[in-house]
């Protein structure tokens, strides 16, 4: 009987583990996957930079950007959406935007670093209901 608790156990810590990446927490946060999409354009032989934590909380309306301890001086967020492109400058490795979710429109995030890295990624409208009911 032990045995057969024990694998059970395991089972549900096995399947619970492979839940996917891309949800919201409880605490109304959820990781946007980024994905590098070309390697740097400039001739230098600078080391690569890895991918940023791109984090959007939905109870403060905001959206985290951290490159951790990399070297990234500057870079540039764009995010789009059906109904506008807007441009956000950046001057240190960790930066958080403001943004209105509205639940219907699907957000593009681009970010592109001073060294010519550029990650892509969306938020997805489907992954967010609005709370205000007018």
């Amino acid at each position: 009987m032990r045995k057969i608790l024990l694998f059970f156990l395991l089972c549900i810590t096995a399947i619970t583990g492979y839940a996917e990446v891309n949800q919201t927490t409880s605490k109304g946060t959820h990781r946007i996957l980024l994905a590098k999409s070309i390697g740097r354009t400039s001739g230098h032989l600078a080391q690569p930079i890895d991918c940023p934590d791109v984090v959007f909380n939905s109870i403060s309306s905001q959206l985290s950007i951290d490159f951790g301890n990399q070297p990234v001086n500057n870079f540039i967020v764009t995010i789009s959406s059906l109904y506008a492109d807007v441009d956000y400058y950046a001057t240190s490795t960790f930066t958080t935007i403001p943004i209105a979710v509205d639940g219907i429109s699907d957000y593009s995030i681009t970010i592109e670093t001073g060294d010519g890295d550029l990650f892509e990624g969306t938020l997805y409208a489907a992954d967010y209901a609005t709370t205000a009911t007018f």
